[in-house]
């Protein structure tokens, strides 16, 4: 079995956390002006995948962590009235 588990790879994000992805990532444009492939493409930079989708769920801590971040950002940027 560990055989098998290891080849499989890492389970990726469940369909809950994915969801959680797209639902902050829709409020990221209205903040920071940047378009959803900019914001999905900087994920997949920082977490090293092709797709979001990929990214191990054993990092949805760090996911949440960089959406935080991000959002702390956009939201600064936008109350000082730059994008």
């Amino acid at each position: 079995m560990p055989e098998l588990l290891e080849r499989l790879g890492p389970q990726t994000l469940t369909p809950a956390h994915q969801a959680k992805v797209k639902a902050v990532a829709v409020r990221l444009p209205e903040l920071s002006g940047d378009a959803y492939s900019t914001i999905y493409g900087k994920l997949n930079a920082d977490f090293h995948v092709g797709r979001y989708s990929d990214i191990p769920d054993a990092q949805w801590e760090q996911v949440e962590a960089w959406f935080r971040c991000e959002l702390d950002d956009a939201e600064r940027r936008h109350r000082h009235g730059g994008r």
